[in-house]
């Protein structure tokens, strides 16, 4: 009743402030990018507090995290001096933290397996890729081979399960990226 009423709203305001804040990425204005992307973080957060067995809210939690990280990530090579925070462990340290939130998810939903809980397994091999590459280019390589392995062996477990155009194309991408750290 009103308490899910209560949620859908919050959850459609920081849907809104992730779409405010990927305008802001896309325009290469990443200062402005993160304001949006935590508040949604936050409320999605509080979401996900009030029902955790809500899956949707906190995929959509996991969903905004990597979207932190990637924020931060695409700072990461500016390499702003006068920014207070260093972009690589910001966004490294919302990496995990979606990491640990979709691990959560998968155990409570009893999905260990890629093959039984699709939709999962890609949020997290989205992840876990993206933390793989945001580390390849720093000092902590085998953290990094390790991300893009794991990720890897979900996309290929996900395409022979799904073998959509999508499902194909992310496999790809993670075999691309896993030559490029091993070359």
């Amino acid at each position: 009743g009103r308490v899910r009423c209560g949620i859908r709203d919050r959850l459609e305001a920081a849907r809104a402030l992730v779409r405010l804040g990927e305008v802001w990425r896309l325009l290469r204005n990443f200062e402005r990018a993160t304001d949006p992307c935590g508040k949604a973080q936050i409320k999605r957060a509080e979401i996900a507090k009030l029902d955790p067995t809500d899956s949707v809210a906190v995929t959509e939690l996991v969903t905004c995290l990597n979207g932190q990280g990637l924020t931060w990530a695409t700072t990461a090579p500016l390499e702003r001096a006068e920014a207070a925070d260093d972009p690589v462990a910001r966004a490294d340290e919302y990496y995990r933290e979606a990491l640990r939130t979709v691990d959560s998810l998968i155990a409570r939903a009893n999905e260990p397996a890629p093959e039984k809980g699709v939709v999962l397994h890609q949020l997290k091999a989205r992840v876990l890729a993206n933390r793989g590459t945001l580390l390849s280019g720093t000092d902590r390589l085998d953290d990094s081979l390790h991300c893009l392995t794991d990720a890897e062996a979900d996309f290929r477990t996900i395409a022979e399960v799904d073998a959509s155009p999508s499902s194909l194309h992310e496999h790809a991408k993670s075999l691309v990226e896993l030559s490029r750290i091993l070359q």
